[in-house]
């Protein structure tokens, strides 16, 4: 009779617990894509709402959940998450301190009713700009 063998351990596993993903940005526009991100999955598989393996996956507007596969089954789904399509802003109202300008004064033109970065056809940006030249 030979010596006993090698010991080998088998161990008890779980189903995996639902990962939680993530997205780089929740609106596009365009041709835009978002970039989305799973996390919570140790040793096993990220599988996408609509196709797709991976820790991460770049989409189009939809709404997205991801499961974590091991060798003892798939967890239920991910929180879901968003990506609309943006709109284009609407132009913003721009007021000048005076419509005239004469020698060397300045005149200043602010803008309002934007939530984003105002840049001036002069390629500055800002709120507001100081002028010393008549023009459009």
């Amino acid at each position: 009779t030979s010596l006993a063998s090698n010991i080998i351990k088998i161990e008890t596993g779980i189903v995996p617990t639902a990962p939680t993903i993530s997205a780089n940005k929740t609106s596009i526009c365009g041709t835009e894509k978002a970039i989305l991100t799973a996390i919570g999955c140790t040793g096993g598989t990220i599988t996408w709402s609509g196709g797709g393996i991976g820790a991460t996956k770049e989409v189009t507007a939809g709404t997205y959940t991801s499961t974590c596969t091991t060798s003892c089954g798939t967890s239920g789904n991910s929180n879901s998450i968003t990506i609309s399509v943006g709109s284009v802003p609407t132009p913003p109202t721009v007021v000048a301190s005076k419509n005239e300008i004469c020698g060397n004064e300045e005149i200043t033109l602010t803008a309002s009713n934007c939530t984003g970065t105002i840049k001036w056809s002069n390629d500055k940006t800002g709120i507001s700009i100081k002028i010393t030249q008549a023009g459009d």
